[in-house]
């Protein structure tokens, strides 16, 4: 895999925790930023995937798209909702 360099700014204080990090584990930095860096990416796909799911997969809760439930909301005490 070719590598380039890829600079970004930091804070001070995330430049010190991550080299303290890393030096106390025999770790290289930039190891360490590209890892991290693909696992957060895979970790929001991840996430936008299912949410698309999940709105794919999710119907309103209504007489209007369930007969289920307009069975079983179709009595007196339910019809105050009916208005709504």
């Amino acid at each position: 895999m070719d590598k380039i360099s890829y600079a970004v700014k930091l804070s001070t204080q995330v430049r010190d925790h991550l080299r303290a990090f890393c030096q106390a584990r025999g770790i290289k930095q930039s190891f360490f930023v590209e890892k991290a860096i693909e696992e957060k990416l895979a970790r929001e796909e991840t996430l936008e995937a299912m949410m698309e799911n999940v709105k794919e997969e999710i119907s309103p809760l209504t007489a209007k798209h369930d007969p289920i439930l307009a069975e079983l909301w179709n009595n007196d005490e339910d019809a105050i909702y009916d208005r709504l």
